[in-house]
């Protein structure tokens, strides 16, 4: 076979697309890393890059309200331990928006957004405009928004990823009483994937206080687990106008105000292997109360180690750890952590602890 002149290689090689390696930023409350601020360095970032953030508090401007701009960037702790590096926004702005049809590879990873505020959608986080980014274990703690989605608010046709989350005392209020999804609210055309969730303490005056779908939108809930959550309408989850929610695997239990779950009219709610116990305003009622006892769902407390304490792992003996629910597994966000054969897998203690 005769071979290609050396000339022909040589022209091949340099057409080949140049390849660009990823590269990591760090950046630290002070301002003195690689960037001043994080907005700084995400309006720097390319494709594929990272953004590490060192241990601290971050505030100010240019440490709110950052926009991931359309990048596949990941944004994270740097030490991977959430409650130790905060985006503190103040009240005076969002944590993180995405507004430029951000894929999957938009990542947020690992930290905690608290105190934000925003008059309508999302205190904490943002998402609209057909953006889909991950959210992985990150904590959303005494965010406010005027409308809906305290902690978090995914709007017009997106699909977001949130796992291991925690949603902590995020608030949905206005001056009129029309607050929904104090924790999370889903809304128009959208579907969001949640897995491995905790909801506690979240309220809103209208609808779902830990979490709410509506608008001809769509959830799936996966091991998750709502405790202490407030509002007339869903204390744990609400529905409404054309909204479904599949919820698996996952505990409502003791909200304050309002049933388990509620649904409006034209909603839908289908739960599997769920346990809903203790809620103000009832457990299997309303558009659920059919489906106690079918498809491993039941009515018992879930026996959680310290929820005072912030620790909502489960006791050795309660009706949601593996061993003793064997057809469904584990029910809830969190593992066996406290009596007979402990083996906690997580424990949201020191979170609750550091901003309290």
């Amino acid at each position: 076979m005769r071979s290609l002149p050396v000339l022909s290689v040589l022209v091949s090689i340099v057409l080949l697309p140049a390849t660009v390696a990823a590269a990591t930023y760090v950046v630290n409350p002070e301002g003195s890393g690689d960037y001043a601020t994080i907005q700084a360095a995400v309006d720097a970032a390319n494709h594929g890059d990272t953004i590490e953030l060192t241990n601290g508090v971050f505030t100010g401007v240019g440490n709110r309200d950052i926009d991931y701009l359309g990048k596949s960037i990941t944004i994270r702790s740097q030490g991977g331990i959430a409650h130790a590096c905060v985006v503190d926004c103040q009240s005076q702005g969002r944590g993180f928006i995405f507004q430029s049809g951000e894929g999957p590879l938009a990542i947020l990873e690992r930290l905690m957004v608290r105190n934000g505020r925003a008059a309508e959608y999302g205190g904490g986080v943002y998402i609209l405009d057909g953006s889909d980014p991950t959210l992985i274990d990150c904590v959303f703690a005494d965010n406010w928004s005027g409308y809906a989605g305290g902690g978090v608010a995914c709007m017009s046709y997106c699909a977001p990823l949130v796992s291991g989350c925690l949603f902590i005392e995020n608030t949905a209020d206005n001056a009129t009483g029309t607050g929904h999804g104090g924790g999370m609210h889903c809304g128009n055309y959208s579907y969001a994937t949640l897995r491995d969730c905790l909801f506690a303490g979240n309220s809103a005056t209208w609808r779902g206080g830990g979490f709410h779908c509506h608008n001809y939108s769509n959830a799936s809930l996966e091991n998750c687990t709502f405790y202490g959550n407030r509002c007339v309408a869903g204390g744990g989850i609400g529905l409404r106008n054309v909204a479904s929610v599949s919820i698996s695997n996952t505990i409502v239990a003791f909200s304050g105000e309002g049933s388990g779950v509620h649904c409006e009219p034209g909603t839908s709610a289908m739960l599997d292997c769920c346990a809903v116990y203790g809620n103000a305003g009832g457990d299997w009622v309303g558009c659920i109360a059919e489906q106690l006892g079918l498809r491993g769902n039941i009515h018992a407390d879930p026996l959680f180690c310290d929820p005072a304490g912030g620790d909502y792992s489960l006791n050795g003996n309660s009706p949601c750890a593996p061993g003793n629910n064997p057809g469904c597994g584990l029910i809830g966000a969190l593992g066996v952590g406290c009596g007979p054969t402990a083996t906690r897998r997580v424990t949201w203690g020191e979170v609750k602890a550091a901003f309290r």
